[in-house]
């Protein structure tokens, strides 16, 4: 939180310093395009004591990449699920960026003395390290939340659980989570890490034609989903790819 104030507090400054003449580099202003993100992975442990269906395992790292990448690249929201018998009140980790990236500082201007320059280029840069150390700590504190589910998700509770796929409604909370963090997305991802063999049987929502459906499994033939399916992959590092593209 004293990270977050005190980037907030020197963007303020920045401001204002902009206002009465400084120099910025409009190539890298906080107006440039900015790319919006919106992202649910959700994890599938319950077949995890049987290896039988080709369900990668994800690491933590491999999750908390995309919060990072969120972040470094754009603005957007990262949540991540899990599968066990009944996902309608399952928790989820959440991380969200929405902080505009600092502008930098252009070349000096012919009539600006050159002390005055690098004073606004010391600022500039002490900003730009404020705005990273901000990342880091928004990523540093995700991953908290993203190791908690990690656990829930490949634990023996929910893998020695009778019955306990409930991919369904799994996907209906995705929808649920996505949806509420849609401003300014014009595409939003499931990642169902799945074989995609409901056991359960509720009823599926219907999929929003601004949502896409990637499940990563190794025999893809067995899920049950169809033409919901946007494209199959076999690691989470090809969904990675396919979305920050």
């Amino acid at each position: 939180m004293k990270d977050k104030a005190f980037f907030s507090m020197m963007m303020a400054v920045l401001l204002l310093l902009q206002s009465c003449g400084s120099v910025t580099d409009e190539s890298v202003s906080a107006d440039s395009e900015c790319k919006y993100y919106n992202v649910c992975i959700i994890l599938d442990g319950t077949d995890r004591l049987s290896q039988c269906n080709s369900v990668p395992r994800i690491g933590v790292d491999e999750i908390v990449k995309f919060a990072r990448t969120i972040s470094e690249k754009g603005k957007g929201a990262l949540y991540v699920g899990y599968v066990d018998k009944n996902c309608d009140n399952n928790s989820v980790a959440m991380f969200e960026w929405s902080q505009d990236r600092p502008s930098g500082i252009g070349k000096k201007p012919d009539y600006m003395p050159v002390k005055e320059y690098e004073k606004q280029k010391r600022f500039s840069d002490s900003i730009a390290d404020a705005y990273r150390s901000s990342i880091e700590t928004a990523v540093m504190n995700s991953r908290t939340e993203i190791t908690s589910i990690h656990e829930l998700a490949y634990s023996d509770f929910v893998a020695q659980q009778s019955r306990g796929s409930d991919v369904n409604g799994a996907i209906n909370q995705a929808i649920r989570l996505l949806r509420a963090s849609d401003g300014g997305f014009e595409k939003s991802y499931i990642v169902l890490v799945s074989d995609g063999a409901d056991n359960v049987g509720k009823p599926l929502n219907t999929l929003p034609e601004s949502i896409e459906l990637l499940i990563v499994n190794a025999n893809n033939s067995k899920h049950q989903y169809g033409s919901m399916v946007s494209k199959e992959l076999v690691t989470l590092t090809q969904a990675f790819n396919y979305i920050f593209k």
